[in-house]
């Protein structure tokens, strides 16, 4: 099991962003008028998603051994 951190190259992480450029593009084009609401939840998203990535990893790497439950060589039976 890997227990390092995965990080994301800047380029893919512009290119997940651009979907929700195209999709705010198709929202102008077709005068739908919820440019506002799409740029607020994304921003949203991407604060909930580096919060729980944040907490995931204080979980899984930050208490020490007092939760040795988390581990997966106690999975192993080692």
């Amino acid at each position: 099991m890997n227990s390092g951190v995965i990080d994301i190259e800047w380029w893919r992480l512009a290119a997940a962003y651009l979907f929700i450029v195209i999709l705010v593009g198709i929202v102008k084009w077709r005068r739908i008028n919820r440019e506002k609401e799409i740029v607020i939840a994304t921003f949203r998203m991407s604060i909930q998603l580096v919060l729980v990535g944040f907490i995931l990893e204080y979980v899984f790497n930050g208490f020490g051994t007092e939760v040795s439950f988390l581990k997966s060589s106690d999975l192993d039976g080692r």
